[in-house]
């Protein structure tokens, strides 16, 4: 098979959970038609290129200690090769500022990676090093699987070692009636949750299709709001927990890498009722410069609204002593169409996540929310993700 291909493979299953994105004008979603059908499309899709289930949020346990949990499943495709598998997650512990996250990828990403180290395409020479294929530099960050993954066709289960993610009720096309269970564990901590979603799904950019290019379709739906309840382990001490999680699933065509992106994504819960879920690409050979801003957001009434005129300052900056990478922590995001502006500051800085790959490393971390829309305050939780930042 040719290198780009191989290569297409490896990015592919490195970029997380926010595909590149050419949005149409429209201001609202509500007349749109749904180009995802659920629950059907909730199982794997053999014939997409790229595929992932993620989740994060927000608990609290029986003393009123916080988290915050995320996770993301991956499966990437590419022609007649087998589909590749990895998983990444974490846990931050919000009252001690102690956060913990896991890299698990499954072997033969490993052996692609050195197939294109060998011959890197043109395109991305600048960013793919030895290092890259290098057995002992890969552990350093990351644990290889030692189980084969498991994915089942005709039901959502996958579990990838010993952490899963499954459908464990589903009686009608009622989102309402489903149930999901998941399982992660750590090097010193573990996360068991019962999730309920309590919210019908949020189609992304109001049909559910964020293709990047004409011909390519990327589908994206989000559960915003999910009533969550388990058991969270850490230090050996076990702990009751409850809250509040957002569910998203994407698939679809990744694209090819001759246009390097990053993004930034924020989910955000407020206590008001409202769910917003906000991206921005930016352009890694153009000094970062933001495009394709995009806000899909439900109201406490079921509504949801897409606009595109999302600005994102930033208040401050944070250098990861561990790898040097300069990420925005704290930012001013505004929908001026809404009349919404808000405040969002990470519950910690050190949120910095290991991923395989050329981008080596992204942000994600759990933060708080303050603003205010149509006159009125607002406030509550979200999740971040920032990607590209670690690429020259």
């Amino acid at each position: 098979m040719k290198t780009g291909n191989i290569i297409l493979v490896v990015l592919t299953s490195i970029l997380l959970p926010l595909s590149l994105m050419q949005l149409p004008a429209h201001a609202e979603a509500d007349s749109y038609t749904p180009q995802v059908s659920l629950p059907v499309d909730e199982l794997p899709h053999a014939g997409q290129q790229a595929e992932w289930w993620y989740y994060s949020g927000h608990l609290e346990d029986e003393d009123g200690h916080g988290y915050g949990v995320m996770a993301s499943f991956f499966i990437a495709r590419m022609g007649n090769l087998p589909a590749t598998h990895f998983v990444i997650y974490a846990l931050t512990e919000k009252d001690s500022k102690t956060f913990h996250s896991e890299s698990l990828i499954q072997r033969g990403m490993i052996d692609m990676m050195k197939m294109v180290v060998q011959n890197p395409p043109a395109a991305i020479k600048d960013v793919v090093d030895p290092s890259l294929a290098d057995i002992d530099e890969i552990k350093k960050y990351h644990r290889i699987m030692k189980e084969k993954p498991r994915v089942k066709k005709d039901v959502l289960a996958i579990k990838y070692g010993d952490n899963y993610f499954r459908k464990t009720k589903e009686s009608s096309a009622d989102t309402k009636t489903w149930e999901y269970r998941t399982k992660l564990v750590g090097d010193g901590f573990t996360v068991e949750l019962k999730m309920v979603p309590t919210r019908n799904p949020m189609y992304v950019g109001g049909d559910g299709n964020v293709g990047m290019a004409a011909g390519e379709d990327m589908y994206y739906y989000s559960i915003t709001r999910l009533a969550t309840s388990g058991k969270i382990t850490v230090g050996g001490t076990e702990h009751t927990v409850k809250g509040t999680m957002w569910y998203d699933h994407q698939f679809g065509s990744m694209g090819g890498p001759e246009k390097p992106v990053g993004w930034d994504w924020f989910c955000l819960q407020l206590d008001n009722g409202t769910d917003l879920n906000l991206s921005a690409i930016r352009d890694l050979t153009a000094n970062g410069r933001r495009f394709n801003r995009l806000g899909t957001i439900q109201y406490d009434d079921g509504r949801t609204s897409v606009v595109h005129d999302l600005t994102i300052e930033t208040l401050d900056r944070w250098t990861s002593p561990e790898t040097g990478v300069t990420y925005p922590v704290g930012w001013r995001v505004a929908l001026p169409s809404l009349k919404a502006v808000f405040t969002v500051i990470p519950d910690m800085n050190a949120q910095e996540m290991h991923t395989y790959g050329p981008f080596k490393s992204i942000w994600e971390g759990s933060c708080t929310v303050e603003g205010e829309m149509d006159g009125r305050p607002v406030s509550g939780n979200g999740y971040t993700e920032l990607t590209g930042y670690s690429v020259p």
